[in-house]
């Protein structure tokens, strides 16, 4: 209902809630895993400006402490902070395009099932390393189709294009981007 962020892993059927209490909830009641991406993001972090206290997320499996799209800052932020209160996490590509996947890598020491596998990283029950391409505190947060926000206040795309143009910037975006490596470095472990 804050138009915030979150995450439910390994759920059965859709979520009908959109408080974040009864959502917490019924991904619970469905064995699900609540994750909370890029906390500290201002327009849809759930720690951010829009969100809610640390005390409302307790029931919370895991937070993101790294996001390869976020700024540098919000990363450190949460990797300090969540560290700090010893809180389960997880780092996230927020790949948006087939171009973004592997941004950010959680290796993990499997252990059963993927849905196990997860459940015993988040409990720290497996080893596992968080790997993420390199980034500075300064380092600003990535977003998609600049020109089109330069813009976008002054000339607006009529409805029916919408999904045309996004199919276009998607195109563009793996053509330029598909073929790099990404250059990874270690940001956390668990031994």
């Amino acid at each position: 209902s804050n138009k915030c962020h979150l995450i439910g892993l390994f759920l059965q059927e859709p979520i009908r809630s959109t408080e974040l209490h009864q959502t917490i909830a019924e991904i619970h009641a469905q064995g699900g895993l609540v994750l909370v991406p890029h906390p500290f993001r201002e327009k849809d972090g759930l720690l951010g400006p829009r969100g809610v206290g640390m005390e409302e997320l307790r029931m919370a499996d895991a937070f993101e402490i790294h996001n390869a799209k976020g700024r540098g800052a919000d990363n450190l932020h949460a990797s300090s902070m969540l560290t700090a209160m010893d809180r389960a996490c997880f780092g996230g590509s927020d790949a948006h395009y087939e171009a973004d996947v592997g941004l950010c890598v959680n290796e993990i020491q499997r252990c059963g099932s993927a849905e196990e596998t997860v459940q015993a990283m988040l409990q720290r029950k497996t080893a596992f390393r968080l790997l993420a391409r390199v980034q500075n505190d300064s380092s600003m947060e990535r977003r998609y189709a600049p020109a089109y926000y330069a813009i976008k206040h002054v000339v607006a795309l009529p409805r029916f294009m919408l999904p045309l143009a996004k199919q276009a910037y998607r195109q563009y975006w793996n053509l330029r981007h598909g073929r790099c490596q990404h250059r990874l470095q270690e940001i956390g472990t668990h031994s």
